[in-house]
């Protein structure tokens, strides 16, 4: 009887151990998704803004070829700030492990 009792212990523990495991595991995928996110919308807010300048569309902007590489950069960073902003975010929620 009393080896029954420890044996059903032991396969509760072991239960619970490998819960916690699966929990981790899913709480990284969730990480994961959340930075893969993040990043496609950091890029498609600067992949759209581009996008409308490369239209076929006369502007007086296009006589002049000083404009792109500012712009270009402006989006660049700016898309780095969106990300870095949602992922700060996040992790201020605490939805990231420390």
């Amino acid at each position: 009887m009393f080896l029954c009792v420890q044996v059903r212990e032991y396969i509760n523990d072991t239960e619970d151990y490998i819960n916690v495991q699966l929990d981790h595991q899913r709480n990284q995928l969730f990480q994961f998704q959340i930075t893969l996110g993040a990043s496609a919308l950091a890029i498609a807010i600067a992949m759209g803004l581009v996008g409308m300048f490369s239209m076929n569309i006369p502007m007086p902007q296009y006589q002049d070829y000083d404009w792109f590489t500012p712009y270009v950069l402006i989006s660049l960073f700016s898309s780095l700030a969106i990300f870095m902003g949602v992922i700060g975010y996040v992790h201020w929620k605490g939805l990231f492990e420390k």
